[in-house]
């Protein structure tokens, strides 16, 4: 189900990695890479890079210049695999 996010304002992004039993794992870096249609009309993807403080990676993404409509967002390790995904509803 998506999030909605007004238009204009910025999403926070909290990721906290999990192994199949539970535990915390740390990956080297992770990113978040936020696909949409920017307000020129044109497919975009943004990539934001996520800091990490107590095993917990944190970035924030604005959503200024964006249509109307659902974002893609994909949240990959260093390795670049995609670990999770998600959307945001872009609102007025």
């Amino acid at each position: 189900m998506p999030v909605n996010l007004t238009q204009g304002n910025t999403a926070e992004f909290t990721v906290e990695f999990l192994s199949s039993v539970g535990g915390t794992v740390t990956p080297s870096s992770a990113n978040i890479n936020v696909s949409y249609t920017s307000s020129l009309n044109v497919a975009s993807t943004d990539v934001v890079p996520l800091s990490i403080a107590n095993s917990i990676f944190s970035g924030t993404w604005g959503s200024s210049g964006t249509l109307l409509g659902l974002v893609n967002c994909v949240v990959s390790t260093g390795s670049n695999a995609s670990v999770f995904t998600t959307q945001l509803r872009i609102i007025l």
